[in-house]
């Protein structure tokens, strides 16, 4: 029985991973992102990870087919009679579906996930197809904080020496970079184009060069015209780190291990660490005005600075103290080119740095003049100072700041003694929530893949039981006819195991788990029922 069991189980293996491969293989040939020479290899990383899927219905289908034939021929009746109990017969049923449990626990937590890796590498690899393919629909290519569109694309059949190896040569090019808040930022605009395809271990690095292009700044209101210009490199290759589905069980586990370090919480433990930052400057830049009367604000680079005189600090704005007015100096290399007076200046932090904490300076109503003239002409002060760091305020030991520490600083902010502005306070405190949510989002994700993993692993010998128990319980019935009522259950079972990981992903834990492993209790429940049967007739 073992035999004929293992063989039936192989050839209807081998038909249901092609057939459900080659189904895989649809949706990237239908939007042209996977190229006609690429489908078999496609097709052939696919079949591994189809296999969680096949195996379990192919078991149940050989398990029909084999034990009805042996019940047909009355030979599960001979072996009962001749004092051989129906678990002992069943035997070499159970011990094909615990193979089948053993290999699908080891199939699903280390082989499958990285085929699930490999097949997103190809279709990452092949990143002039897609682009190309994008172009052709008229839509544009969207790859994390970069919006590429094109009138046209074509490959340059002699790619520059540069180490690049494609390139796409682009006409009618507009791209739209993004802040890190989802805002646009800059958009680069250009009759011509061209895109270097590079390829490394980090993945697929694609770098657009235009001519004679314009960028526009959102921030800045500035329009601008230049010969040439580039925008920030994309990359198409995918984060292994932030793919669950490609983890295998000891990574998804490291994941849950050291959640503050995952690259999905990096961008919310940078915004902790922004308020921080933030906050220190505030207390910084109030404790020299207080102590020495000025504070000195640095352009990036250190060529130009300016300092501030006679001001106090409150919340965001440098306001003149009683009676004067706040003197700002402006120093090109520690020498003073220009001054201006007025009663207050804004200083609100700098939308785009999200690391280090720079501040712009708005004046109100500035009187300006030269200093380099020794009559003292008056002279145009800029409406908006962009990006200045204080001088004497170091932000080093903010980003050594460890996770554990962040609550209590965080705390810390709203005591009544720091007087930090309520922005600041409020940004800290929502960071913060949000740190904790996408640490939870990046665990419930891991443990949603664990969880899905394992009750499909345990569908497989339960199917088999399942089909088992079911054809020599009916013999008289056609074995396909067994098999379609063992099938049910077993399509139910995997429908509610991937509802129930959603359900897991949506933050409702237990009843994702119950509803993961409802359908294999099902499937337990009718194969116990069809084995009582059995037993009683």
């Amino acid at each position: 029985m073992t035999a004929e069991l293992l063989r039936v189980l192989l050839l209807t293996t081998t038909v249901i991973v092609v057939v459900v491969a080659f189904g895989a293989a649809i949706k990237p040939l239908a939007d042209s992102s996977l190229g006609s020479g690429s489908v078999v290899k496609y097709v052939a990383l696919a079949m591994i990870p189809m296999l969680q899927f096949a195996l379990p219905f192919s078991a149940g289908f050989a398990a029909t087919l084999v034990l009805h034939r042996f019940a047909a021929d009355n030979e599960l009746v001979a072996m009962s009679t001749n004092g051989l109990r129906y678990r002992t017969i069943l035997m070499p049923v159970v011990a094909v579906g615990f193979a089948l449990l053993v290999g699908m626990f080891i199939l699903l937590h280390t082989i499958v996930p990285r085929f699930w890796g490999k097949m997103q590498d190809m279709l990452a690899q092949d990143a002039t197809g897609i682009f190309i393919a994008a172009v052709s629909r008229g839509e544009a290519l969207e790859v994390g904080q970069i919006s590429i569109y094109a009138d046209t694309a074509t490959i340059d059949p002699t790619p520059p020496d540069n180490g690049a190896e494609q390139r796409l040569l682009l006409q009618g090019v507009a791209a739209l970079q993004k802040n890190g808040v989802g805002q646009p930022a800059t958009e680069f605009t250009s009759e011509f184009a061209t895109v270097d395809v590079h390829r490394g271990r980090e993945g697929v690095i694609m770098k657009l060069a235009m001519t004679n292009g314009s960028g526009f700044n959102a921030s800045e209101g500035t329009v601008v015209f230049v010969p040439s210009a580039q925008p920030q490199a994309v990359q198409l290759g995918r984060a292994l780190e932030a793919d669950a589905k490609s983890m295998t069980y000891f990574e998804l586990q490291d994941v849950r291990n050291d959640l503050p370090n995952h690259i999905e919480v990096q961008p919310a433990r940078q915004a902790v660490l922004l308020a921080l930052t933030r906050a220190h400057i505030w207390q910084c830049i109030e404790q020299q005005l207080q102590t020495t009367g000025r504070i000195e604000l640095v352009e990036e680079g250190g060529r130009r600075s300016y300092q501030i005189e006679g001001a106090t600090l409150e919340n965001d704005i440098i306001k003149a103290k009683a009676g004067g007015q706040v003197r700002i100096v402006e120093l090109d290399r520690a020498k003073p080119i220009r001054e201006a007076m007025c009663s207050q200046v804004v200083m609100p932090f700098h939308s785009e740095d999200l690391v280090a904490g720079r501040v712009d300076l708005i004046a109100t109503a500035p009187i300006a003049k030269d200093l380099l003239r020794s009559q003292g002409l008056s002279s145009r002060w800029p409406a908006r100072i962009y990006g200045l760091s204080a001088a004497p305020c170091s932000t080093t030991a903010i980003g050594k700041i460890d996770f554990v520490e962040f609550t209590s600083r965080i705390q810390a902010l709203s005591e009544p003694s720091t007087h930090i502005p309520k922005a600041i306070q409020a940004a800290g405190a929502s960071s913060l929530t949000n740190l904790f949510r996408m640490m939870n989002m990046v665990d419930v994700d891991a443990f949603s893949h664990l969880c899905q993993r394992a009750a499909l692993a345990w569908s497989a010998p339960l199917i088999i039981l399942l089909g088992a128990s079911l054809a020599a319980w009916k013999r008289n019935s056609l074995p396909l006819t067994m098999y379609l009522i063992a099938f049910i259950p077993g399509i139910l079972n995997i429908v509610m195991i991937a509802g129930g990981q959603q359900v897991i992903r949506a933050d409702n834990i237990v009843w994702g788990v119950i509803i993961s492993w409802s359908g294999n209790a099902i499937l337990l429940v009718c194969s116990m029922y069809a084995l009582r049967q059995l037993a009683r007739n």
